[in-house]
């Protein structure tokens, strides 16, 4: 595949670097890149793996001035904690969605100076419609319009492009147009994964409706990653169909997972918890107390059982069958975080895996982002 070329790219809220990850993998090679975000730990990552890019300052104290003059292409998953439906949604009352007006400055500025961006792409979280009684959502898009982009928004979620992760984010693509010209990018009918009849796995563009990802297990690392933590809980919540705001929920691999989580306390709040087949543990079958193994089984405190792809605990007091399968609970390991967001395994190596798990649940998926490129550049595979 042929790259092609475009002046500047300008990363904002640039985490591990996931936007200029898809720009790469688009075929567009930019002259330059700029990146810019607070994390340390992040930064280290994107300059470890985009070496000649320039490393800029906090955007509050980014100089235009310093900035090339020829960018095409600004993108930015600019903060969310303000509008996310896990926080207090305070919008605009929060410093953190005041950061949006840094990306309006920077703008704002090349226009004036008639070398406008051409094109830019930002994402949040699905709660940015909602957050400040909806009033957050029109004014930005208002301030984007006002000063000269035609927009475009969609609701992109992650499970339809190649990773079975449900992860729902608001995408905005704007091109400079005066005049009103539409982008034309959305909306972008999301790949559904299918089978066909002879069993085999295919991507089409047909409608997502009824498809997407049915199976985690096949992202799974263990035996390409250091022995995962198992985790002991002897009292597992309930049946949860998300895990948002409830770290201790226990999900089967035959589905997607939930979201992936920057912050959060417990064994699970950043990724979520899985029975998985623990290789150190011998398998039964559901036996009645009379039945009872002799050799490694789950104490009654831990007992499982399966429902409609889910998993929860029986009580301790239980009448039904007291032994199950003698599966783990584990939470995901660094390199599944990675594969579900679409970076290469490892992409976050030589940092503490409690910064990879942050890092990954900070960032973008990869593999929607570099859809929306390629409709924006028009780059056919």
């Amino acid at each position: 595949m042929k790259s092609k070329k475009i002046k500047g790219h300008l990363d904002l809220f640039s985490g591990i670097g996931g936007f200029s990850l898809a720009l790469e993998r688009s075929g567009i090679k930019p002259n330059w890149i700029g990146f810019s975000d607070i994390d340390k730990y992040a930064n280290e990552i994107f300059q470890r793996r985009f070496k000649d890019a320039e490393r800029l300052d906090d955007i509050t104290n980014v100089r235009c001035e310093d900035l090339p003059k020829d960018i095409d292409l600004l993108t930015g998953g600019f903060p969310c904690q303000a509008f996310s439906q896990a926080g207090k949604r305070l919008a605009f009352e929060d410093t953190r969605g005041t950061l949006f007006y840094e990306i309006v400055r920077i703008l704002k500025y090349y226009i004036e100076i008639k070398k406008p961006i051409k094109h830019f792409v930002l994402e949040n979280v699905k709660g940015l419609y909602s957050a400040g009684n909806y009033t957050a959502f029109s004014t930005i898009y208002s301030f984007l319009s006002d000063i000269g982009y035609s927009i475009e928004c969609q609701l992109l979620n992650s499970k339809f492009f190649g990773v079975p992760q449900n992860r729902e984010r608001i995408y905005f693509v704007g091109r400079y147009s005066p005049g009103g010209g539409r982008p034309k990018v959305f909306p972008i009918r999301q790949n559904a994964r299918e089978v066909s009849k002879n069993g085999e796995v295919k991507f089409s563009n047909s409608d997502p409706r009824g498809f997407g990802w049915r199976d985690l297990s096949p992202t799974l690392a263990a035996r390409d990653y250091k022995d995962p933590k198992w985790v002991k809980l002897n009292k597992p919540n309930q049946v949860g169909k998300v895990c948002d705001g409830d770290g201790g929920r226990v999900f089967s691999t035959n589905g997607t997972s939930c979201t992936l989580k920057a912050q959060g306390g417990g064994w699970g709040a950043k990724t979520g918890l899985y029975e998985v087949e623990d290789p150190k543990l011998k398998t039964y079958a559901i036996l009645p107390e009379s039945e009872k193994p002799k050799g490694n089984y789950l104490p009654r405190e831990r007992v499982l059982e399966s429902e409609n792809g889910l998993s929860r605990a029986l009580s301790t007091n239980s009448s039904q069958h007291p032994y199950y399968k003698a599966n783990g609970i584990r939470r995901l390991t660094p390199i599944e975080c990675e594969r579900l967001q679409g970076f290469p395994d490892n992409w976050t190596e030589g940092q503490s895996d409690t910064q990879r798990y942050k890092q990954c649940g900070n960032a973008i998926t990869v593999n929607v982002a570099e859809a929306i490129f390629r409709k924006l550049y028009e780059v056919r595979r």
